[in-house]
């Protein structure tokens, strides 16, 4: 196998392992805002003020 071609390989391979770590970490940071905005909600149904809840009010829309 001559260099190009091997060295054409890695770069995929490369390609490949950094996308589905990108969809990974997507993942891990929607379920850290959601668990984040289920804190503000319950803080908001246990009458705390805005200012001493806990968690995160939901800026990029609800989660699903």
């Amino acid at each position: 196998m001559s260099l190009f071609k091997w060295l054409v390989g890695l770069a995929m391979g490369l390609a490949l392992a950094g996308c589905q770590e990108g969809a990974r970490k997507r993942d891990e940071s929607e379920d850290r805002y959601c668990a984040m905005v289920a804190r503000w909600k319950a803080d908001a149904a246990a009458g705390v003020a805005p200012k001493n809840r806990t968690g995160w009010p939901p800026f990029n829309g609800e989660c699903k």
